[in-house]
């Protein structure tokens, strides 16, 4: 492994040491530089371009690519096209404007339809005897018994997690606790009264933008809303490059995957932020998106959504922990995706 070199990006002044002959493309995606690529580093939109800051000679000469694609003003001027780019040695690229993504004002506001409010994950309050010499069932039981005579649930099961911290968390409000069900599962466990504390995060993932909604999950109201463009886009600005850039391999298809969790997540920091609300009071979420950014998400293989017969991996819903997931949530809440209808749509 040879000595690293050390690659400036501005305006931003990103600072990344990287291998000589790396990429340079790869390393503005590495780096999270906005740029735009929406070929997906195919060498064929030519929209990569940057500008090297005093080479030195040292980068890779220009190809014939980079010859048919700039003009003789924009060589003379320093233009490369990115992805035809290899690094040798120190040097500072400039992102030009024309080759920003950009953060756009996006369309998130929409037309609200009136449903029943019936939603999977419920908030109960209870007050628990406390055990004593005459009454010394363990304290899982205590909770299980008090919720079947005071609230008629049946067959309900504590996360091994709520489990663990159970003792404390009973004992820290004088056994006055509010119990979070996800369907007959408890994921959570809170000391005192926290029954109208219940939030859930609704996550548009469109192969453009990006839009988030936190909502109230004991009104149904939305409470705040935030969107982003979607990372994906310097790999591929449509879903059949951002494929073809997955089916490189394990490596790629995690790159795409990272990109649009952090992304989700960074939407949730904003609007939890706005609103006040903690992290661990949002215990659902609930995720939309075509065939391709469906799996790309859930980092399912994509490559044969581009070939014949074109078929997804999963059409139904899928379930996942959040923490599986690596979504910001509540770290025993749900993660749900809607069931797709099939091929790219």
């Amino acid at each position: 492994m040879g000595k690293k070199v050390g690659v400036v990006f501005q305006p931003e002044g990103k600072r990344v040491a990287v291998e000589p002959g790396e990429n340079l493309l790869e390393v503005a995606k590495l780096t999270g530089v906005d740029l735009t690529s929406v070929c997906g580093g195919r060498r064929s939109c030519g929209k990569c371009k940057v500008i090297i800051e005093e080479s030195g000679g040292n980068v890779s000469p220009l190809t014939e690519k980079e010859r048919k694609i700039l003009s003789s003003t924009e060589v003379a001027g320093g233009y490369r096209l990115a992805c035809c780019t290899l690094i040798n040695g120190p040097i500072t690229v400039k992102i030009p404007e024309e080759s920003r993504t950009g953060r756009q004002r996006l369309q998130v506001e929409g037309v609200e339809t009136p449903v029943a409010l019936n939603p999977l994950v419920r908030k109960i309050f209870v007050k628990l005897p406390k055990p004593s010499l005459s009454d010394p069932r363990p304290d899982a039981e205590i909770l299980l018994d008090e919720l079947r005579r005071q609230n008629g649930l049946q067959s309900v099961e504590i996360d091994f997690r709520v489990l663990q911290t159970l003792p404390a968390t009973l004992r820290r409000k004088n056994w006055n606790v509010t119990v979070v069900l996800w369907g007959g599962r408890i994921i959570s466990v809170e000391p005192g009264d926290t029954a109208k504390r219940l939030f859930g995060y609704a996550v548009d993932i469109g192969t453009t933008k990006l839009a988030g909604y936190l909502l109230d999950l004991s009104t149904g109201k939305v409470v705040a809303v935030d969107s982003l463009m979607n990372p994906q886009i310097p790999y591929g600005e449509d879903v059949i490059a951002r494929i073809t850039y997955a089916s490189k391999g394990a490596r790629e298809q995690k790159r795409l995957q990272r990109a649009v969790i952090d992304a989700i997540n960074q939407m949730l920091s904003s609007l939890l932020e706005k609103t006040g609300v903690k992290r661990d009071e949002v215990y659902e979420m609930v995720a939309v998106g075509n065939t391709a950014m469906h799996h790309l998400a859930l980092g399912i293989c994509p490559r044969y959504l581009a070939l014949s017969p074109y078929t997804p991996a999963n059409r139904r819903g899928v379930n996942v922990a959040a923490r599986d997931l690596g979504m910001k949530i509540n770290p025993n809440g749900n993660v749900y995706f809607l069931p797709i209808i099939g091929g790219f749509v």
